[in-house]
C-alpha cells in the first residue's frame, strides 16, 4: 500500500483468492474537512503478469504518478492527473494546515 506525496491518491495491492491474480486497487482521498476513501479504479498487468512493487513519484506536477514493477520484470508508469489539493500529506505533519495557501477547502475534481 503506498500514498501519494498529497495524500490524494492511495494505492493498494490487493490479493483475492488463490485462483486469481493480484491487481493494484486506487482509491482518491481526501483528508479535509473529513477523512474521504473513495474507489478510483483498477490496475492489472498484461497477461499473467502481476504487481510486485508500487510507489508513487515524489514530484509529479500534473497529479500523482505511480510505477509499477510487474512479475514479468516490466514497469510501468501510470499518470492521475487531477489538480493538487494544497495539504500536506497524510505522514509529514499531524496538522493539516494548507500549505502556501489561504484557500482552506479547495478540493479539485477532474
Amino acid at each position: 500500500m503506498v500514498w501519494d506525496p498529497s495524500g490524494e491518491r492511495l494505492a493498494v495491492i490487493t490479493k483475492g483468492d488463490p485462483c486469481s491474480r493480484p491487481i493494484i486497487a486506487v482509491f482518491k482521498t481526501r483528508l479535509r474537512p473529513i477523512f474521504e476513501l473513495l474507489p478510483c479504479g483498477f490496475v492489472h498487468g498484461e497477461g499473467d503478469s502481476s504487481p510486485q512493487f508500487i510507489s508513487f513519484h515524489p514530484n509529479f506536477s500534473k497529479g500523482a504518478l505511480l510505477t509499477v514493477g510487474w512479475s514479468s520484470g516490466r514497469v510501468s508508469h501510470i499518470p492521475f492527473c487531477f489538480i493538487r489539493n494544497q495539504t500536506l500529506a497524510p505522514d509529514t505533519s499531524c496538522s493539516l494546515e494548507p500549505v502556501g495557501s489561504t484557500h482552506r477547502d479547495l478540493f479539485s475534481e477532474l
